[in-house]
């Protein structure tokens, strides 16, 4: 019988350790389901900051394009602007020619 309650014994240790390793595993698994949990969550808000900056750059690259229409309407304002200051200037100087 000693063979017996030697070999129990032997077999309940065994059963044990492979218990306790089978906890830690748990905890593990536990801590890395909650790893891939906080980097799904991140990798969405970097999803949502990535839309975000792809709708910004569409909005710039349309702002651009019509830029230069607008700085050409300018440039027409400004040289008109600028040819009637000169009318102005010359109709001061024959003025006071006279």
């Amino acid at each position: 019988m000693s063979d017996t309650t030697q070999l129990i014994t032997t077999l309940n240790d065994k059963v044990q350790l492979l218990l306790s390793k089978i906890e830690k595993q748990q905890e593990v698994l536990s801590d890395k389901k909650q790893e891939v949990a906080k980097l799904s969550e991140q990798l969405t808000e970097k999803q949502q900051q990535m839309q975000e900056l792809k709708a910004e750059n569409e909005a710039l690259k349309k702002a651009r394009k019509n830029e230069p229409v607008e700085a050409k309407h300018d440039a027409e304002e400004m040289k008109a602007k600028i040819s009637e200051l000169v009318k102005e200037i010359d109709n001061c100087i024959s003025l006071l020619k006279v």
